[in-house]
């Protein structure tokens, strides 16, 4: 890695740990919580990874859906009151990769995203080559 690379990636992880101001701290609340709200929109069988700012581990590693319960209640008998275990809604149920095992594991959906293979090929669709007409 060069040294313009590194300090670049220094400058970047010292933007994020900035103080912010109000008024973005409300709106990234707001956000937050409409994400934790929703339902699982996954299927068993879909790759997800956790979102970037979430309690779990491996942001952008790969994790495959293999059970959902929809009607999953929050968990008052996890941690104490004030934990962040408390009251977790454990609605999905994933696998992962960890050194040669597939250890599964219960996950609140509102904490994952879909992955995206970092190294797929995105094609870019052409412009003006609607054959529709033709």
């Amino acid at each position: 890695m060069s040294m313009e690379a590194m300090l670049r990636e220094m400058v970047s992880r010292h933007a994020e740990d900035a103080p912010k101001a109000p008024t973005f701290i409300a709106q990234a609340l707001r956000d937050e919580a409409a994400f934790y709200a929703r339902h699982c929109p996954f299927q068993v069988g879909d790759l997800v990874t956790p979102r970037k700012g979430t309690t779990y581990k491996g942001a952008g590693e790969a994790h495959i859906v293999v059970a959902i319960i929809e009607d999953a209640e929050h968990d008052l008998s996890l941690g104490g009151v004030g934990s962040i275990k408390h009251g977790k809604r454990f609605d999905m149920r994933v696998l992962c990769w960890e050194q040669g095992a597939f250890p599964p594991y219960w996950v609140e959906s509102a904490s994952f995203e879909a992955w995206v293979d970092p190294h797929a090929d995105v094609a870019t669709p052409a412009t003006g080559t609607d054959t529709a007409a033709a």
